[in-house]
């Protein structure tokens, strides 16, 4: 049988191809994620948990010492429905991968959380994360409504897991409290 033969010719053409794309297709499929979740209270505020997923393959990893690091700076903004902030947080996060492949995997993300207590009304929630080393920055936002009256359905009930009588140490979790 014949093989086709490889022509070194066509490597060539690799780096001009990847220098048009931008530079969130370089990610390998990885993206920003953002989800929240509301529990609902007999005093009228409701509590609005929120996650930001980022994915590994968004992060610039170095070598440091036996580890790879990635330095970023993850921002959470939840604007009213007319543009108004009402929360804002920015802070540097450092991941650690343990070898090359991890920090390539497409199936390895921190998880940074946020925690606010909303009053009624329609808001946006947003997450930006800008890498350290590249620069480069990653956006993305969910649209969030808090009801007046609690729905018949809570967000609870569709959680795939419910723990009971988890204990929080004092102090160590302080929702935020707008409105």
């Amino acid at each position: 049988s014949e093989r086709p033969m490889f022509d070194p010719r066509r490597l060539l053409w690799l780096p001009l191809a990847l220098i048009g794309l931008p530079a969130t297709s370089l990610a390998q499929g990885g993206s920003l994620a953002i989800e929240t979740n509301r529990f609902y209270s007999e005093q009228g505020r409701t509590l609005v948990e929120g996650a930001v997923a980022i994915p590994y393959t968004l992060m610039t990893f170095q070598r440091d010492g036996e580890t790879l690091r990635a330095r970023a700076n993850v921002e959470v903004i939840v604007e009213k429905a007319g543009g108004e902030s009402v929360y804002n947080t920015s802070h540097e996060i450092t991941a650690e991968a343990f070898n090359e492949a991890m920090a390539a995997s497409d199936r390895v993300s921190t998880i940074e959380t946020f925690a606010i207590y909303a009053p009624a009304g329609e808001y946006t929630t947003k997450a930006r994360v800008t890498d350290r080393t590249s620069g480069r920055s990653f956006e993305v936002s969910n649209p969030l409504i808090v009801p007046a009256t609690p729905p018949l359905i809570s967000d609870v009930l569709m959680a795939n897991q419910v723990r009971k009588d988890v204990r929080l140490q004092e102090g160590a979790y302080l929702p935020y409290l707008i409105g």
